[in-house]
This record gives structure tokens, C-alpha cells and sequence, in this order.
């Protein structure tokens, strides 16, 4: 790229609108309550209120100090998109940080215990000591060999991991970005595989996910490949 090309994509990219937030909190909160209220989704109106209520004060990662709790509406969204519209999995969707980031444990969450045991799975309780990377890496396969046995927590996981994909250019530097990726196409992706083998109802679905997370995933690795070339020059 020589200077006169360089300069006018710095014109171009200059024009573009960098929003903080892909969709408004506000909106999604009501649109998952009056979801809730429509469909009589008792647990997920409670897990609603809850997860605002503990979340509250908390921002997700990067510049844009954008409020924790749309991580969790945008992934229920999500869900509920997709055709998704089981009460104890929804709310789970809402919670699913909440023992993690909040102080909470499964048995405070005021939903039933088929949510509670999804929220358990899909937390990464932190060690009680010290690890080696031997360690580490025993503990990540154990967390997520045990997610790979429960339809509900692998659901809200690769829900998760989807969201945190697409904004993570945003909120990583290049190589926690690098190490994100490898993790996704290492224990994440599988769980697409396992959705879509031995519940048919939710192949499509899962179908759906996977499509966005390569799309995404392709375009970060171009970007890290480009700029990983561009400095051995």
C-alpha cells in the first residue's frame, strides 16, 4: 500500500461510526420481559430483576463503559431469536455470570434447579491456590468437559462465547486476542458439533451460531495475521 492509499483509508476509516454498544440495553430488557410476561416465563422474568439488580454498577471491557448487564439481555436475545423458549434456559442465559462476577452462589439464584445447575457448569470458579499451566490447562478441559454433558449449559456457553467474540476487538489487545481464538476453535466449537449431533432440534440453531462465530473468528485471525506480517517486514 503506498502513502497516497494509505492516507485515503485513513480518510475513509476516520468517517466510520465506532458505537460502544451493538443494541441498547433498555430494549432488550423490554423485550425479554414482555417475551416473559407473553409467554408466562416465570423464572426468566425473576432472573430478569435479578441479574440487573447484581450487575448493576459493573461495565463490560474496553474504552466504551458499557453497562455489564448487556452481555447477559444480548445473549437471552439472542437465544429467544433462535427459537429458544424454555423458561429454566432462558434464565439461565440472564444469570450466567452472576455467581462468577457478583458474589453469588447457585443456590441465591431465584430460579429452579435444571437453571441453577447450567450457571454452575458454565461458571469458572477461581482455583484456591496458585497453578502451573499444567494445571490450567487440566482445569480448563475439566470445565468444559463437564459443560459438554448438559444440553443447557453447552447452549448458554457457545451463546456466550458469541457475543464475546464479536466485541472483543474492542476490549482485547492483540494477544489475549490470539489466545481467545485458539480457545474458541479448541473447546468451543466442538460444542456446536455436540448440539448439532444429538439434538436434532437444534441444528438449525446451532447451525445459526457457528456460521457467525467462523465468519467472525475468520475476519480476527485475517486482521492478526496482517498485522502480525506487517512487523517482520
Amino acid at each position: 500500500m503506498d502513502r497516497e492509499e494509505l492516507e485515503d483509508l485513513k480518510d475513509q476509516t476516520n468517517s466510520w461510526i465506532m458505537p460502544s454498544r451493538m443494541f441498547s440495553e433498555e430494549n432488550m430488557a423490554r423485550r425479554i420481559h414482555g417475551k416473559a410476561l407473553e409467554w408466562k416465563l416465570t423464572q426468566t422474568a425473576a432472573a430478569l430483576d435479578f441479574a440487573v439488580e447484581k450487575h448493576a454498577g459493573q461495565f463490560r471491557k474496553g474504552t466504551g463503559k458499557v453497562p455489564y448487564i448487556n452481555h447477559p439481555l444480548l445473549i437471552t436475545c439472542h437465544a429467544m431469536a433462535l427459537g429458544i423458549r424454555e423458561d429454566s434456559l432462558l434464565a439461565a442465559c440472564l444469570l450466567h455470570d452472576v455467581c462468577e462476577d457478583c458474589g453469588v452462589s447457585p443456590e441465591e439464584l431465584p430460579v429452579g434447579e435444571r437453571a441453577r445447575e447450567t450457571v454452575r457448569l458454565v461458571t469458572k470458579w477461581k482455583p484456591s491456590g496458585e497453578e502451573n499451566e499444567e494445571e490450567k490447562e487440566a482445569r480448563q478441559q475439566e470445565y468444559y468437559r463437564a459443560i459438554s454433558e448438559n444440553r443447557d449449559a453447552m447452549i448458554v456457553k457457545v451463546l456466550d462465547r458469541c457475543n464475546n467474540i464479536s466485541d472483543m476487538a474492542g476490549a482485547f489487545k492483540y494477544p489475549k486476542m490470539a489466545e481467545y481464538i485458539n480457545e474458541t476453535e479448541q473447546y468451543v466449537m466442538p460444542l456446536l458439533e455436540n448440539l448439532k449431533d444429538f439434538y436434532p432440534e437444534l441444528h438449525d440453531a446451532a447451525f445459526l451460531v457457528k456460521y457467525q462465530m467462523r465468519t467472525v473468528l475468520t475476519s480476527l485471525k485475517r486482521i492478526l495475521y496482517a498485522s502480525a506480517s506487517e512487523k517482520t517486514l
